[in-house]
């Protein structure tokens, strides 16, 4: 294997350690070994496959772990708590679990891969049996005091080849800045707002330099997010205030209670909120919704994976208010 390709699954294995680790509340070791490209395994009927996306690796780079059942099992009781039960049912809480724990791993290993590639991105998949053939493969193999499993990752022909370039041949990612916006026009001293599809406005700026017409803006989180761009002379004025640290909120959902509720609420009280457990959470600023996303754990603490963001201008707009 390439000393790339070493790099890239080591990052996987101490991502995996750690959040396992976290999950299982005792030390899980990870190691690995490689496989021949072309051994896929048998895969059983109540197999689970997960998937995800690395375009920061190749436009169509793509990397998929099978992981057998009886395994999976494993995976979703240490995620849920539960006493492993090998002869329980692979049950759609149990599928759901070992996709969370993927999601947070993949989040993990993101993280760490920042180091190297800023923009990194791991995008899981929702449809993640691959239809591409296999061009590198290994076997993780996790151990813990009272359990132990293996999972076997896949890499498609865009990744395998990206990672197998030597180091020297491989262009590092480019960071483009924004084109300069000319000043705004001014008709009988009113400030024009800056115009929404410029590459500032929060389009990605590879559509804005490609199509810096037709490419749509991306749509707001929430509909009392659409509102005009801030002028000009504001958005200068906020450069002054870039550096101010500003309260952030994550908001799982909400609950009306009258006064009397509240008044009778005791210790081991449950409230139910307006929001359901697989729906995203929203992220406030100064009582705003900017985002939302869904829920990880990273080194112990709370995260926020966002999953849909308003635009920049929009986002101005709302804090400059």
């Amino acid at each position: 294997m390439s000393e790339r390709l070493v790099q890239f699954v080591e990052t996987w294995q101490s991502s995996i350690a750690q959040v396992m680790t976290q999950i299982a509340g005792k030390p899980v070791s990870v190691s690995w070994e490689v496989a021949a490209a072309d051994a896929t395994p048998a895969r059983g009927e109540d197999d689970l496959w997960v998937r995800f996306r690395a375009p920061s690796f190749g436009n169509s780079s793509e990397l998929a772990f099978h992981i057998r059942s009886a395994d999976a099992l494993t995976l979703a009781q240490v995620f849920m708590g539960e006493a492993i039960i090998p002869s329980a049912k692979l049950n759609e809480d149990y599928r759901e679990a070992v996709a969370e724990a993927s999601r947070q791993i993949a989040g993990r290993a993101a993280t760490e891969f920042k180091q190297s590639f800023p923009d990194c991105e791991i995008t899981y998949l929702a449809e993640p049996i691959p239809e591409w053939k296999p061009e590198a493969s290994a076997i993780f193999r996790l151990t813990a005091a009272d359990w132990a499993f293996t999972a076997d990752v896949f890499l498609n022909a865009s990744l395998s080849h990206y990672l197998s370039k030597p180091a020297e041949t491989v262009p590092e990612p480019q960071h483009v800045e924004p084109a300069p916006v000319e000043p705004a026009p001014v008709d009988s001293g009113e400030l024009v707002p800056e115009d929404p599809m410029s590459p500032r406005s929060g389009i990605p700026e590879s559509q804005a330099a490609a199509k810096p017409v037709q490419a749509p803006a991306p749509p707001p989180v929430d509909g009392n997010l659409a509102r005009p761009p801030v002028p000009r002379a504001k958005r200068n004025n906020l450069d002054l205030l870039l550096d101010v640290s500003l309260a952030v909120t994550l908001r799982f959902g909400e609950r009306q209670l009258t006064l009397r509720d509240i008044l009778q609420l005791r210790s081991g009280s449950v409230i139910e909120l307006d929001r359901e457990t697989d729906e995203p959470v929203d992220l406030l600023v100064d009582d705003r919704v900017i985002a939302r996303g869904e829920v990880v754990v990273v080194n112990g603490n709370y995260g926020l994976r966002i999953a849909e963001i308003c635009a920049h201008a929009e986002r101005v707009g709302l804090l400059a208010q």
